[in-house]
């Protein structure tokens, strides 16, 4: 071999290592992405948290990582989550002889309903990509955000049935989700962020006892925050008042007895409807209360007097609809009237996807929706002007006009030689790139400027605060943002008892940015990452581009000790 190819040899040689090092570097400890469950069963709306479990197989290599999820805001922009437990943020692999299943919880937050997920295992100290996988197309797609989701938990009330009963436009159509198993249901509120109404019945005993404690509390919470739950207790009312059980809370009365339906005239009456049972072997049991709270919806007859079967009572900011027989007992599930009974419940429900009329006062143009019509109040900037499309275009024309016909036509009359046209033309240019920079400058700014609007909600009965805003932060230069929101302390707030969560905001529909509509992904900016709650909830490393604003929203709650009236 000549001397010139144990050259080039060596030269290959040396590079080699390196290369190798870093192949075998990058073996990573997750083996395969096994499963993936997001939703409630499979059901989630965009623009909204949902619960996602993540099934990883892991290899027997000792090895730890920081496992994260990363789904596109409204923007498309990547956002990271993390888990919302700081002791199961981080996988550790290697603990068992073999393979092993390892299930990672959290919550993600997704833009555009055509976007892609991923998951990705993280170096903690080195902050290294271990392994990252884009997560299956067959993943079930988002919901719209203006879809109204109804959950079910635990056994059937028939839902589906009932749903053909609602009254509501093909737009406004609810959808209906039944989750069989505590196991599938989120560990915190927010991840009902997304759901309008939840039915939890129970008279088959099942999920109730499933459920952990931090599962019940959670559906606590989320009603206190403003959800709203229709809960059905006939022969298990006495169960959930007994002892320290978190469920005594919402009911609204106290329990005298529980006892067979004697007058079922206003059901039949209301549903269209033969009532069958006809002794009290077969008739549904009934929870009769006394001290009602909340309005009676609709009693076993036509006087007052008789036993309240539906109630509907405020809790905290939300509402809680108490039916005293159970909706999934075999004795009502044969009943032909159930399905417009439960669709008669799913009347009550709040519309979350408010239109104004074309002639509201202070509406702006292109927007139907209350969102819409805030953010564009909230892109109103002082200082910040937008150059209109006939600016643009008057100069353009006017550059052309004096590069072309001025130039070709004055020289000549002026008996200047046409080679200084190497002169003007420059100046010309030059001139308009400085009209073009200044313009920038002036329309753009200078400062970083934030439009917020909030709304503050106090419940004097439970001493609860609730803090609702929308941020609008604009930027003049392309840069990354640490953003932090600070609730205002009230005067008597108990210690550690406030928290609170920021994300982005997105824009309902299909129209241009909706979260409906295809976009664009910004592959090339890096992901921000957002703070679960806590006592300061904020945002990591957000990126804005030069002269463009991002649309937030945050949430804040304290616990507050109020002053006894007087």
């Amino acid at each position: 071999m000549s001397k010139f190819n144990f050259r080039v040899l060596a030269i290959f040689l040396s590079f080699c290592p390196p290369l190798f090092c870093h192949l075998l570097a990058a073996e990573s400890p997750v083996e395969s992405l096994a499963h993936v469950d997001i939703g409630f069963a499979g059901k989630y709306k965009s623009g909204f948290l949902a619960p996602v479990a993540v099934t990883l197989l892991v290899g027997p290599g000792q090895s730890s990582g920081e496992l994260q999820l990363i789904a596109p805001d409204g923007d498309n922009v990547p956002v990271v989550f993390f888990s919302s437990k700081e002791s199961s943020r981080v996988l550790v692999t290697g603990l068992g002889k073999g393979s092993d299943y390892r299930v990672f919880r959290s919550y993600v937050k997704v833009g555009p309903q055509k976007s892609r997920l991923s998951a990705r295992l993280v170096d903690p100290t080195s902050g290294k990509i271990l392994w990252q996988s884009r997560l299956p197309v067959s993943l079930p797609a988002p919901l719209s955000a203006t879809t109204p989701l109804v959950v079910t938990l635990g056994s059937s009330v028939g839902m589906d049935d009932a749903l053909k009963f609602t009254r509501r436009s093909e737009a406004d159509a609810l959808v209906a989700a039944e989750v069989k198993t505590a196991a599938e249901l989120p560990e915190h509120w927010w991840g009902y962020e997304g759901v309008e109404t939840i039915f939890l019945p129970t008279g088959s005993a099942g999920i109730l006892s499933q459920l952990t404690q931090e599962q019940a509390t959670a559906i606590l919470q989320w009603v206190q925050q403003g959800g709203r739950l229709v809960l059905s207790a006939g022969s298990q009312t006495a169960e959930l008042l007994a002892g320290d059980s978190p469920w005594k809370s919402l009911i609204p009365g106290q329990l005298v007895e529980v006892a067979p339906m004697r007058d079922a005239a206003t059901l039949e009456s209301l549903t269209g409807e033969a009532f069958p049972f006809t002794d009290d072997a077969s008739r549904p049991l009934v929870a009769r209360l006394s001290g009602v709270r909340g309005k009676i919806e609709l009693a076993e007859g036509p006087r007052a007097a008789n036993v309240p079967l539906v109630i509907r009572a405020s809790h905290g900011f939300g509402e809680v609809t108490f039916v005293a027989f159970d909706l999934d007992g075999e004795r009502f599930a044969k009943w032909a009237g159930r399905p417009r009974f439960v669709a008669g419940l799913l009347h009550e429900s709040k519309t979350t996807h408010k239109e104004l009329p074309g002639g509201a006062a202070g509406a702006r143009l292109g927007y139907t929706d209350l969102i819409g019509q805030l953010r564009a109040a909230l892109d109103q900037f002082p200082g910040v002007q937008a150059v209109s499309f006939t600016t643009v275009a008057i100069l353009m024309i006017s550059y052309i006009v004096l590069i072309g016909p001025v130039d070709f036509l004055i020289l000549p009359r002026l008996g200047v030689s046409r080679s200084l046209t190497w002169i003007t033309f420059p100046l010309v240019a030059v001139l308009f790139c400085g009209i073009a920079w200044c313009s920038a400058r002036w329309s753009h700014g200078s400062r970083l400027l934030v439009n917020q609007a909030e709304i503050i909600d106090i419940d004097a009965e439970r001493g609860h605060v609730r803090g609702t805003a929308w941020l609008h932060i604009y930027s003049p230069e392309t840069k990354t943002y640490d953003i932090a929101v600070h609730p205002a302390t009230a005067a008597l707030t108990k210690p550690a008892a406030t928290a609170g969560y920021v994300t982005w905001q997105g824009l309902p529909g299909s129209g241009l940015g909706g979260l409906d509509a295809q976009q664009v992904a910004s592959s090339t900016v890096e992901p921000y990452a957002i703070e679960f709650p806590a006592a300061v909830p904020g945002l990591r490393s957000l990126p804005i581009q030069v002269g463009s604003s991002k649309s937030l929203a945050a949430r804040w709650w304290q616990d507050v000790s109020l002053p006894a009236a007087s």
